[in-house]
């Protein structure tokens, strides 16, 4: 009897509630319970292990974007001709003699970087970073 408003009706039904016979459950209810629960903690290992699956390769294709990417950042310093680029830088310079001349050497090195990367599609935002 947990509320003293209820009617009197209520009260009856839950006194007869109370006071009825209780069966057991099935005992083929057990391996039903148990086999569904089996099949349900599978699918979340299956699907954890693709999620981890999904997250590394996510992983890979990222770090190989971002290796390429700063790829000209890292390699300006390694030129196979340095008399051919000190050509180029002066050719920049007299063509825009806005930049200085160091700045034009720089613009050449890093050119000269990006023609021994590897052809990759969607490289555009990288030129917009470090040219000024």
């Amino acid at each position: 009897m947990h509320n003293a408003d209820w009617s009197e009706e209520l009260k009856d039904l839950e006194r007869r509630l109370v006071a009825r016979a209780r069966s057991e459950p099935d005992p083929a209810l057990r391996e039903w319970v148990l086999t569904a629960l089996t099949r349900e903690v599978r699918a979340a290992e299956r699907e954890s292990f693709w999620n981890f699956v999904v997250g590394l390769a996510a992983v890979f294709l990222l770090g190989a974007n971002l290796t390429l990417s700063s790829a000209p950042l890292v390699s300006v310093n390694v030129t196979d001709d340095p008399e051919a680029v000190a050509t180029a830088a002066q050719r920049l310079h007299a063509l825009v003699p806005e930049i200085t001349a160091e700045a034009a050497y720089a613009e050449v090195l890093l050119a000269s970087s990006w023609s021994r990367l590897p052809m990759v599609p969607g490289m555009g935002a990288a030129p917009s970073i470090v040219r000024p």
